[in-house]
């Protein structure tokens, strides 16, 4: 049987219709919840370490905001990579001194014994000499292959690929991602530090050479979640012409198909990644291993249950590493400054104060949980004035620090007096915080008519252009994916302050900032019609867990739109009576736009009532101010004001 008769033919997975074609297999965690391997889920494993981590009051509020903010989030917990990037990290504060302790963590993850997913899996890569993508770090597969099953991984001394077991072959077997507990901890990603800068270049290439040879590949027990690497590597697959399918298992106590529509998904994460970088794409809810067993053709083994208590590893966690309380407030401090709970930091860093007698090592933290509060003079006195950072990871940006002054001119103006010393000392986030000063100043000359005229406009984006060019060392780094959307979303702002309507309308900035943050509800051939839409995940909210990102990321889309809309109408009513003239009394009713300024300002006044950051509230007040006056001063748009009203962080 030809692989497309199977494939337009389908009929559920059958033990009788086994595919065709050549699989590959992209496992994750879920395969080794079953006994006797008992291994933690992503979502149990990062609960869990809030508990084990973090004092009991930092990890119960964390979980309360995360669950408040859970319809923006999409996850009602912190990524696990986050917890452990903060946990791993290491302090030179002399009395909570930690090298690589917290590390000890990750043995959970060795000499667990296999499940039955994991011998079905090596019996069919031995069998076929095929191919299991996965981003676990237990070695459970290789045992059920009784270590026969070349594994190829990243060496964490060398960084370069390695091929254990290379004896049985180099054209076959595990390609695990994210490392192997056979290195021992130090080697596995864990952390955002480990992840952030996307799949090495030779796993990049393997992984389209194996994707590309296979007629299916076939996903399992995965959340499809890694933003960092995987999903990189998937969006970079966008829009290409693929005849490779994708199956999607999804696993549930009952057999049950579903062909999938992404309407039928709010939630835009994880199949809208990969169904645009495939074939076509099928999903079948059921058992795991019965579903795996229907689809390769190998029977299922009995694996013997050794009774293990199921939560035996959160038992094992306090064996392999216990924090003391020093070690809890430190985590805590830097956890909760990191996703913008800055009153949970600064409670954090009085009660770690308390326990130590010197903590002056502590001044670089509160330069940030003053940042991250709100109380912009007081951090840039600490930054400026206090004692150097004593730690080489703490380091604040000072541009963004006096920009959330409100003064952008300023802020520039500093920005380039340090890179006249020392570029090379300035990090990413701050050449792109400087790079939204200049269009910031700019932006608030929009309000003057004579800004708008095309030798000023063409006079600014020269000047942002050669600003970019020479004070900017971006395009030659490889960059973090949260910064890319950072960087993208000051690329739309640039267009819309200076591009010519003709090149760059009010539908075009609309299509950028709507369409590619909301799913997309069509089709092409191959896949999503709009390449990199979300804008990269929304900035750097959805990566790096900083829920007060997002509230700024907000804000920026609403003061682009204005900006764009001013453009659009820069002289009020009779701009607008002019269009009608020219499209013979139609004119774009601008609701759409209005509705979902109103619908960003209100999303961002709820998180930030669950961050219980008063600064933010600020900032959206502004917001509203800017566009009641926009909007409400132009004579079309007077009957829209009933959307904007009140804002409610004024009303209460």
């Amino acid at each position: 049987m030809e692989m497309d008769d199977w494939w337009f033919g389908w009929k559920g997975f059958t033990p009788e219709r086994p595919c065709p074609g050549k699989v590959v297999l992209m496992v994750g965690a879920g395969i080794s919840i079953d006994s006797p391997s008992r291994l933690p889920g992503g979502y149990e494993l990062t609960e869990a370490l809030l508990d084990h981590l973090l004092d009991s009051n930092a990890a119960d509020e964390i979980k309360t905001v995360f669950g408040q903010c859970e319809q923006w989030m999409g996850r009602s917990l912190p990524r696990l990579e986050h917890v452990l990037d903060k946990a791993f990290e290491p302090s030179t504060i002399e009395g909570v001194e930690r090298s690589g302790a917290a590390r000890e963590l990750l043995r959970i993850f060795s000499q667990r014994p296999p499940n039955a997913n994991h011998h079905l899996i090596a019996d069919y890569l031995i069998k076929h000499r095929g191919w299991c993508i996965t981003t676990n770090f237990d070695d459970c597969i290789e045992q059920a292959g009784c270590h026969q099953i070349p594994v190829h991984v990243i060496d964490p001394a060398t960084k370069t690929l390695d091929i254990l077991h290379r004896e049985y072959g180099e054209d076959w077997g595990i390609i695990k991602v994210h490392g192997t507990i056979e290195h021992g901890c130090s080697g596995l990603g864990a952390t955002l530090a480990d992840l952030e800068h996307g799949l090495p270049e030779a796993f990049k290439k393997l992984l389209e050479q194996v994707t590309n040879q296979a007629d299916l590949m076939v996903v399992a027990g995965y959340s499809g979640t890694d933003h960092f690497d995987i999903n990189h590597w998937i969006r970079d697959r966008w829009n290409g012409k693929r005849s490779t399918r994708l199956v999607w298992i999804d696993h549930r106590p009952s057999v049950e198909e579903e062909f999938w529509r992404l309407k039928e998904h709010e939630n835009r994460e994880p199949r809208v990644y990969w169904q645009g970088a495939f074939g076509g794409m099928k999903i079948q809810h059921g058992p795991t291993l019965a579903l795996l067993s229907s689809l390769l053709g190998i029977p299922r083994k009995t694996v013997k249950d050794t009774e293990e208590n199921g939560d035996w590893w959160r038992t094992a966690l306090a064996d392999y590493y216990s924090p003391t309380k020093k070690e809890k407030y430190l985590t805590g401090t830097r956890l909760a400054s990191s996703i913008g709970l800055g009153q949970l930091a600064e409670e954090q860093l009085r009660y770690l104060k308390r326990q130590l007698e010197d903590d002056d090592m502590l001044v670089p933290f509160e330069a940030e949980i003053y940042y991250s509060r709100g109380f912009i003079a007081g951090a840039l006195w600490l930054q400026n004035y206090l004692k150097s950072s004593h730690e080489k990871n703490r380091k604040v940006n000072g541009t963004a620090l006096i920009r959330a002054e409100g003064k952008p001119l300023k802020a520039l103006l500093f920005y380039l007096a340090r890179w006249l010393k020392s570029s090379r000392r300035l990090s990413l986030d701050e050449q792109i915080d400087a790079f939204a000063c200049l269009l910031d100043i700019h932006e608030r000359r929009q309000q003057w008519r004579l800004w708008q005229s095309k030798p000023l406009r063409r006079l600014g984006e020269k000047g942002c252009s050669v600003f970019r060019r020479y004070f900017m060392k971006l395009e030659n780094n490889k960059l973090p994916l949260y910064l890319h959307g950072r960087m993208q979303m000051q690329s739309i702002r640039l267009g819309t302050l200076f591009y010519d309507e003709e090149a760059f309308s009010f539908n075009h900035v609309w299509n950028l900032l709507y369409h590619e943050n909301s799913p997309p509800s069509f089709f092409t051939p191959y896949g999503p019609a709009i390449p990199g839409f979300y804008l990269i995940e929304r900035s750097t909210a959805r990566e790096e867990d900083r829920i007060a990102d997002l509230v700024l990321a907000n804000i920026n889309y609403v003061n682009t739109l204005l900006s764009a809309l001013r453009r659009r109408w820069p002289k009020g009513s009779e701009s607008v009576f002019k269009e009608r003239q020219r499209r013979d009394g139609y004119v774009d009713s601008g609701d759409y736009a209005v509705t979902y300024i109103v619908q960003l300002l209100n999303d961002s006044s709820q998180m930030v009532s669950a961050l219980n950051a008063p600064h933010l509230h600020i900032l959206i007040a502004r917001a509203w101010i800017r566009a009641d006056s926009i909007l409400g001063g132009i004579e079309y748009w007077k009957q829209q004001r009933l959307y904007l009203g009140s804002p409610r962080s004024l009303t209460t």
